[in-house]
């Protein structure tokens, strides 16, 4: 397979996600169905890095999973969260989960003057709050007792990536 479709693959796997965030929100009442579907999200967005990065490696110079990766991953986390939120009640742990993009909001005039410095990467800190929005969802479809500590930790994790977003864009 060229480089070119194997990012291209990567690009749809990446995309697989907002139908499956869909699925998700509409399955909740089944939570083995909810868990499945979440899970799968999780493998994809596990599964599309490695993919682009193969195909990088083979000479592929699209940049459109630098960009399209997050945005599959917020739309995800909205998407299931406001569901799992509305279903259960669970604003607070909505509010938690969302707590770096509530964040990155608030700091959108700063990243507009900096933009120029603005990383274009994901950090790894912000790789791990993901996961962890990832894991909160999970537990919350599970009725885990674990989801409102996770989702505490999540918040934590979130506002450091964007603090640290923050430091790298104005240095």
């Amino acid at each position: 397979m060229s480089p070119a479709r194997e990012q291209a693959v990567a690009n749809a796997v990446t995309l697989a996600r907002v139908p499956l965030a869909i699925a998700v929100a509409l399955t909740l009442d089944r939570p083995a169905w909810a868990l499945a579907l979440a899970a799968a999200a999780a493998l994809s967005d596990a599964a599309d890095g490695r993919i682009a990065r193969h195909a990088k490696a083979r000479g592929s110079t699209s940049t459109a999973g630098d960009w399209l990766d997050p945005v599959a991953d917020k739309v995800f986390v909205a998407i299931a969260a406001t569901a799992l939120a509305v279903h259960l009640g669970a604003w607070l742990v909505l509010a938690l989960v969302a707590a770096r993009e509530l964040a990155m909001v608030a700091l959108a005039p700063l990243a507009w003057r900096h933009r120029a410095h603005l990383p274009r990467r994901a950090s790894t800190l912000g790789k791990v709050t993901t996961d962890a929005q990832f894991a909160t969802i999970v537990a919350l479809i599970v009725y885990a007792p674990a989801a409102l500590p996770l989702a505490v930790a999540t918040a934590a994790l979130g506002l450091a990536a964007t603090i640290g977003y923050a430091r790298r864009a104005i240095s």
